[in-house]
């Protein structure tokens, strides 16, 4: 059965870095892809003449994008224009359309109006049921739409808990499509907070603490490896301790030159319904990797 792929676009190159990711995955999946446009809704009392010229543009500029889509791919694509608040809006669609997945630029410029993709990407990633694709642009130039996607290695954090590894079906869905390999990520956090007045005691406490940590972790990851490895699936396990959970999992995906990242959108110390959390904020915000934040079903 045929799966759907939105993705928001504002007029802009920025937005665009988005749609080689989605074509890569709608071609493998497989699955259509929905182009998203919405026009803010800008001024207090409505003005015909400049929703009219709003309409018109997004209309002209979608129709160009599609047409370039067909001509590079055999992807089936389609679209919607809707004027009203940004990120609602795209939530919105992907509801009623029973998205996937959204897969959306993690900035851009749209002409009719602000800069707004850093704030929708932020929105949309915070209040959406659907997993939403993250992909960070490089350039000001339009992408190429016939541009080869690979994922072959893709980095899931883990924090022992039943919410984070909500992550890992998601991920394999979309990493089995390249015969990807995946290493489980569990950081053990440094306890700057054990401090005693006598030194020797202090690091003693530390040590002890971080050994434990350290220990449990490699237990768990060494069960959920297991377990994975029973699918036939090619995985591996590595254990930090880190000062910063966040830049930890960003120094690691570089150092590991994974193609993504993938975050449960709820765990320990993780973020609830409205709050973007401290680790996945820092992951969204600085790592150069395509990130794939999935919605935990929870609340």
């Amino acid at each position: 059965m045929s799966k759907t792929i939105v993705v928001p676009l504002d007029g802009s190159a920025f937005a665009e870095a988005a749609l080689p990711m989605a074509l890569g995955l709608a071609e493998r999946l497989p699955a259509r892809v929905h182009l998203v446009t919405v026009e803010e809704e800008m001024l207090p009392v409505p003005d015909v003449l400049l929703e009219d010229a709003a309409r018109h543009w997004a209309e002209h500029y979608v129709s160009d994008v599609m047409g370039r889509i067909r001509g590079q791919t055999g992807v089936e694509v389609e679209n919607t224009v809707r004027s009203g608040p940004i990120s609602e809006t795209i939530h919105g669609v992907a509801r009623e359309l029973d998205a996937d997945f959204v897969v959306m630029s993690t900035h851009g410029r749209g002409p009719f109006t602000r800069v707004w993709l850093g704030s929708v990407a932020d929105g949309v990633v915070r209040t959406s049921e659907v997993p939403v694709l993250l992909v960070r642009p490089d350039g000001q130039e339009p992408p190429d739409l016939g541009s080869d996607v690979a994922l072959s290695h893709l980095l899931i954090p883990l924090d022992g808990s039943d919410v984070a590894e909500s992550a890992l079906e998601p991920a394999l869905s979309v990493g089995r499509n390249w015969d990807a390999r995946y290493t489980l990520l569990r950081l053990v956090r440094f306890p700057n907070e054990a401090v005693s007045a006598y030194l020797p005691d202090t690091t003693k406490m530390v040590e002890q603490i971080v050994r434990e940590g350290t220990a449990a972790a490699e237990a768990y990851l060494a069960g959920t490896v297991a377990g994975l490895r029973e699918s036939d699936l090619t995985v591996e396990s590595r254990v930090a301790v880190v000062n910063s959970v966040g830049r930890g999992i960003i120094h690691h995906a570089d150092e590991l030159g994974v193609d993504m990242i993938v975050l449960a959108s709820h765990g320990h110390g993780g973020f609830r319904r409205a709050v973007l959390g401290s680790v996945a904020d820092k992951v969204v915000r600085g790592a150069a990797q395509p990130v794939l934040v999935v919605r935990a079903a929870q609340d």
